[in-house]
């Protein structure tokens, strides 16, 4: 259909899961740094730690609004 038009609304799909939401966009960060910035077991384990306790602090900060 030539005619046919698509919106995209930004953040459309995680307005009905924003826990999943933010808990995916913290696994893509670390998954983006393992990938691209890895350097040592020690930072590696340092990085993981600080998004995982991001990830953590973003969905209580989520949950205490709800």
């Amino acid at each position: 259909f030539p005619g046919a038009v698509v919106l995209h609304h930004i953040g459309g799909s995680s307005q009905w899961n924003p826990g999943r939401a933010i808990r995916e966009r913290h696994r893509s960060m670390w998954l983006y740094y393992r990938k691209h910035l890895s350097r040592n077991p020690l930072v590696d384990l340092a990085t993981y730690a600080g998004i995982q306790l991001r990830c953590a602090y973003q969905v209580a900060r989520w949950k205490t609004r709800g």
